[in-house]
């Protein structure tokens, strides 16, 4: 087979250098003449800090002097990095067409870690498979349009799309098994129509997936925790989207990776797209998860006209969201989901049985309890991210109604936990943990740093480590 030299030095520079931006692993890592430079780096930075730390508060003009006087050997650095780093990428661009056009390359795949009780795996931790694998997320992304979908804007459109005094007949489900459903022969067929990626990609996909089917003996499914298993699996689903979302009897239609939920205007036209649905999902070798299938009806009420005179029977759980309808005028309240709820629920008892199994031990645990609750509470951005990735109580949850009563109920658990460890707690840490709320850390957008070795710290005990 004939392939394109598609991995050129210049793509590699340029996923390398978005990698690192983005404050993720720097991949010039992987390089030990690259590694030494990052280091030298980092210990100019080093050194400079140091020398300068003190002259700040003595003598401003001194230290702006020897500030500026490290300019030219951390310059010196950074092109001796990007040099190394250039004709590594260089040697690896040839290695890789070399073995592609060979049929030599393979991704190794091979189990990794059960997570939530789901196996997950893993390809070759190489640069070789490092570089193949990002080079073909970039690929797919471009030719299918992929964009991360935001939850949160998917939440405030079905919002909207409840508003007004016409009944809504919502039907929320989700794909069964999602992942390891996809029929390979069909996601290669809908690979290979799409002009704009090359024979080498479509090689690529198909040997990751001949892979898996030797793993597994199946011609079915995804490699769980291998990156380009997500962008495969959204470019398949997709197909579910370019028929529903033009179908007239649909108000709206909104799904997050295997998650769906609809809004018809009729009970006969929800019927109606249901059997679309499943009609569809069956052709593309897909089931909907019959669990997870429920029917959410209009309940009309009585009294004085209303702006929204119908009210929903049952509140949406839907990405971390409960949303409501309610008796009260017909008012749509936005609140944190029953299982979001159990989850921020569980993070805070595990945080304060991990601190009660050290009292007496270290003060550092009280400042560990701390951090954790304080992470759990208000929002911060992500150590190492360039692009200024958020998160916490508020920006996971950002279409929350005023007042939502999750999380009034959340500073009730927190109330009571420190109230169940208050006779062994130091009062200084019983303090600053009463002056800690969920409320709040939403209302305010309260913002806390930390690096990422103390984030590893912070979320270890959740992951039960």
């Amino acid at each position: 087979m004939v392939h394109e030299i598609e991995f050129t030095a210049a793509s590699l520079v340029r996923i390398a250098t978005l990698e690192a931006r983005r404050g993720r692993n720097d991949p010039g890592r992987m390089f030990p003449s690259v590694e030494r430079e990052i280091s030298a780096l980092k210990a100019v930075h080093s050194n400079r800090r140091r020398a300068c730390s003190q002259l700040w508060d003595t003598d401003e003009d001194k230290a702006r002097e020897t500030y500026a006087s490290f300019r030219p050997e951390i310059t010196g650095h950074r092109e001796a990095k990007q040099k190394a780093l250039n004709d590594e990428l260089l040697a690896l661009s040839a290695k890789l067409s070399t073995s592609i056009r060979d049929s030599q390359f393979a991704w190794g795949l091979q189990p990794g870690p059960t997570i939530r009780s789901r196996p997950t795996y893993r390809i070759r931790r190489d640069a070789d498979g490092y570089f193949a694998m990002k080079q073909l997320e970039l690929n797919l992304k471009r030719v299918f349009r992929l964009e991360a979908p935001n939850r949160n804007q998917v939440v405030a459109q079905l919002v909207d799309a409840l508003e007004g005094r016409l009944p809504r007949y919502v039907l929320q489900t989700d794909i069964s098994s999602y992942y390891e459903s996809i029929p390979h022969d069909p996601l290669v067929a809908l690979v290979n129509t799409q002009s704009g990626l090359s024979k080498t990609s479509t090689h690529l996909i198909t040997s990751l997936l001949g892979e898996w089917a030797t793993m597994t003996g199946r011609r079915i499914g995804l490699p769980r925790g291998v990156g380009l298993s997500s962008y495969l699996a959204e470019a398949y689903a997709r197909q579910i989207d370019d028929e529903l979302t033009t179908n007239p009897r649909v108000h709206f239609y909104g799904r997050y990776v295997d998650d769906i939920v609809l809004i018809a205007r009729s009970e006969a036209d929800r019927d109606h797209v249901a059997t679309d649905l499943l009609r569809r999902l069956s052709e593309l070798g897909l089931e909907l998860s019959a669990p997870k299938t429920r029917t959410i009806d209009p309940m009309p009420f009585t009294g004085l006209p209303k702006k929204n005179p119908y009210a929903l029977d049952r509140p949406i759980e839907f990405l971390g969201y409960s949303i409501s309808k309610t008796m009260h005028g017909g008012e749509i309240a936005v609140d944190i989901s029953t299982k979001t709820l159990a989850r921020y629920r569980e993070r805070l008892r595990l945080s304060f049985d991990r601190w009660a199994k050290t009292v007496g031990r270290s003060e550092g645990h009280n400042g560990l309890l701390l951090d954790r609750v304080k992470f759990l509470t208000s929002n911060t951005k992500l150590a190492n991210s360039k692009d200024r990735a958020v998160t916490g109580i508020y920006f996971n949850h950002t279409a929350l109604s005023t007042g939502a009563p999750g999380l009034a109920e959340l500073d009730a658990d927190l109330t009571s936990l420190i109230g169940q460890h208050a006779s062994t707690m130091p009062k200084a840490l019983h303090k600053r943990l009463l002056r800690i709320s969920f409320t709040q850390g939403f209302a305010t957008r309260r913002f806390y740093n930390y690096s990422q070795a103390q984030l590893v710290r912070i979320v270890a005990v959740w992951r039960g480590i």
